[in-house]
């Protein structure tokens, strides 16, 4: 192993740890979701899920890809030794962001009415027009966390939005629901958690970077064409990509009750938080990639894409059984009325780990042929959209997890097939392997312990045969074997548990 892939490996492992502590820590946010539906039932939470997520879909148009272009900007300007390019390019991401961000602030404020009557939807007018502020602080949000993962430092992230954001939408919901009831306190919550998550980032911000220098470039063109060409190809990306993973949702508040949307939502809410495994990895992973492509390191970048698949696959076959066999237990935390949650859980979950696991290669495309990953998002809305079109209305939750499956197993294929082009590789080695077999060996023990104690109550057999899960699936994995990088990863994280030991990655 070279110096600077074992470097890179070393950091990916930290940031990716780091990360997915965020996770841990925005188990606030789920505490909020269950408040949500407990005190307000399954119709107001399926409206506040809805207005969030039309409003994140929005502001990609604000955002433009800024945020991930400063990723990739920046760590090659860092790379190069090029510090006023940096701080050139966080400056523009900034100016940009803002000025796209209030305008589409005042054009969303002007249209909800219209746009809620062509939903047959005139419930989500209010809180629309006050949530709608709340993009300007997501995308500025977004450009400064982003430019503190470009030099490698994951916490900001995570102190920001799954610490503060998350905290203060949960906390001002609480204060403000005995004066604003219902679903104004919820969308005013909204609002200010946003704006609280910007100060925060930006205080944050300043620990890293000059602010006085960042002010100083805000209107410089050097460079400004080609890293808005470069973004606009991401920024337009995420939108479909962010539409892709909502349209289903949007289908179902159209044809299904909003009590329907809301189980649904929180169904696809918890499934997505597996998501964030991957997401743990893309920010440290992008820069690590983006120094490697310009040092013209290609073993080091297959190196870099078989480890980071393998490790996602692993922890994600662990959260599929989870899934599978705790999804009613997952549903039921929720109240009454939410347990019909649970197959579509399931469901959206596999769609989840395909996308994690198989989505790693959209990295690489989108450092180098951001463009091709628009076709792919295409492909899958198409497939999504066709498929939503004709099962929602007749199978509802079930029929738009299904269709949502079918389109990111459509897209990610896809991926896969224009790396091996481009790259002339693929992610898959014999530990991928393993990792499978030692998950289908356990989950076959796992259904037949089930089947074997049918008679029991639900929830005490569902946790019987999630336990022979996840208890096989990690002796299994040890009897195959893994590869030294995951060793390494597992001290890594024992490190971290015990300061004792020392550090070996």
């Amino acid at each position: 192993m070279t110096n600077n892939l074992k470097a890179d490996t070393r950091d990916i492992a930290r940031g990716a740890l780091t990360n997915f502590a965020g996770i841990l820590i925005k188990s606030v946010n789920v505490l909020f979701y269950v408040w949500l539906a407990r005190v307000y039932g399954a119709a107001i939470t399926g409206i506040f899920v809805l207005c969030q997520s039309s409003l994140d879909i929005a502001s990609k148009l604000g955002l433009l890809g800024f945020d991930r272009g400063v990723l990739t900007f920046v760590a090659r300007f860092r790379a190069t030794g090029d510090e006023e390019g940096a701080y050139r390019s966080l400056a523009q991401a900034l100016a940009v962001t803002a000025f796209c961000s209030l305008l589409l602030v005042g054009a969303l404020e002007l249209s909800v009415p219209l746009l809620c009557s062509l939903l047959h939807r005139p419930d989500l007018v209010l809180p629309l027009r006050v949530m709608a502020p709340g993009i300007l602080f997501w995308t500025l949000t977004a450009v400064l966390v982003h430019g503190a993962r470009a030099v490698r430092v994951m916490k900001h992230e995570i102190a920001v939005k799954s610490g503060i954001e998350p905290a203060a939408l949960f906390l001002l919901a609480l204060l403000l629901r005995p004066f604003l009831p219902g679903i104004k306190g919820i969308a005013w919550a909204f609002l200010l958690a946003t704006a609280a998550g910007t100060t925060a980032a930006g205080i944050l911000f300043t620990r890293l970077y000059s602010p006085r220098r960042v002010f100083r470039l805000l209107a410089a063109k050097e460079g400004r064409r080609e890293f808005t060409r470069f973004s606009a190809f991401i920024g337009v990306y995420d939108l479909l990509n962010l539409f892709l993973q909502r349209i289903d949702l949007l289908l179902l508040s159209r044809f299904a009750a909003p009590a329907s949307v809301g189980v649904y939502g929180l169904a696809q809410n918890a499934a997505f938080t597996f998501k964030k495994v991957r997401q743990s990895f893309d920010p440290i992973t992008i820069p690590v990639i983006a120094a490697a492509e310009a040092r013209s390191e290609s073993k080091e970048l297959l190196a870099h894409f078989r480890t980071v698949t393998r490790w996602i696959l692993i922890i994600d076959l662990a959260l599929l059984g989870l899934a599978t066999f705790g999804s009613q237990l997952i549903m039921a935390v929720f109240g009454k009325g939410f347990s019909s949650g649970a197959l579509p859980l399931t469901l959206l979950t596999i769609a989840v780990l395909i996308n994690t696991v198989l989505g790693v290669s959209e990295l690489f495309i989108l450092i180098e042929r951001p463009a091709f990953n628009l076709l792919n998002t295409v492909a899958g809305i198409a497939v999504s959209a066709g498929l939503g079109l004709f099962l929602v209305p007749r199978y509802g939750m079930t029929g738009a997890a299904c269709a949502t499956l079918a389109a990111y197993t459509v897209m990610n294929l896809l991926r896969l097939v224009m790396v091996r082009l481009f790259y002339r590789m693929h992610p898959f080695t014999r530990y991928h392997l393993r990792a499978l077999f030692a998950a289908a060996l356990s989950g076959a023990a796992a259904f037949l312990l089930k089947e074997l104690v049918w008679a029991l109550p639900p929830r005490v057999s569902d946790t019987a045969a999630l336990a022979a899960f996840l208890v096989g699936y990690i002796l299994l994995l040890h009897l195959f074997g893994t590869a030294a990088e995951d060793k390494a990863l597992l001290q890594k994280f024992t490190s971290l548990v015990s300061p004792r030991r020392k550090e070996s990655l």
